[in-house]
């Protein structure tokens, strides 16, 4: 994942994103969020990627990121990363 946990980022719009895979059922939905804000994020099933696309800022100050995956079984998955952007 990336970026680590308690990042310090440079701007608004670090590089944010994780590899995913499920090897059952497939994915079902992957859902992003900074605090409350959702972000647009890019999955390429093939590379097993989802990307940020840094599409507006965020808001400053300390932030959590929460990447939650969910399979089409209704398993979920989630982790968070603290981060300050400037």
């Amino acid at each position: 994942i990336t970026p680590e946990d308690a990042a310090v980022a440079t701007s608004r719009r670090p590089a944010i994103g994780a590899a995913v895979s499920d090897k059952g059922s497939g994915i079902a939905d992957i859902t992003v969020t900074c605090g409350e804000q959702w972000l647009l994020m890019e999955y390429d099933p093939e590379e097993g990627r989802v990307e940020w696309m840094a599409d507006e800022d965020l808001p400053s100050g300390d932030q959590t990121l929460r990447f939650r995956v969910t399979d089409n079984d209704g398993n979920m998955t989630s982790v968070t990363r603290s981060v300050r952007i400037p």
